[in-house]
């Protein structure tokens, strides 16, 4: 299963970019910046699973990416992969 922890792991060691904790509300979200413009390109927020159509109650960790929309609607035919939420 891949949780929040990888997913903040795997982008220090791919990209160098440590996670930002902006908002005090929600300590948990944590966003990525490009290294060279500061620019967000991705962030893990935890919201309700109803919020995606799922029938599970409570919450799971999504990572939302910014992406080339030429790609973005073959992406979203995958298992698992949703429309951009709150990007």
């Amino acid at each position: 299963m891949i949780t929040k922890e990888k997913i903040i792991n795997y982008i220090r060691e791919e990209y160098g970019c440590e996670p930002e904790y902006l908002w005090e509300k929600f300590p948990e979200y944590a966003i990525f910046r490009q290294r060279e413009n500061r620019k967000w390109f991705a962030v893990v927020i935890a919201i309700n699973r109803n919020q995606l159509g799922l029938q599970d109650e409570g919450k799971v960790d999504v990572l939302n990416v910014k992406g080339d929309p030429a790609i973005n609607g073959s992406l979203r035919m995958t298992e698992g992969v949703f429309p951009g939420y709150h990007m």
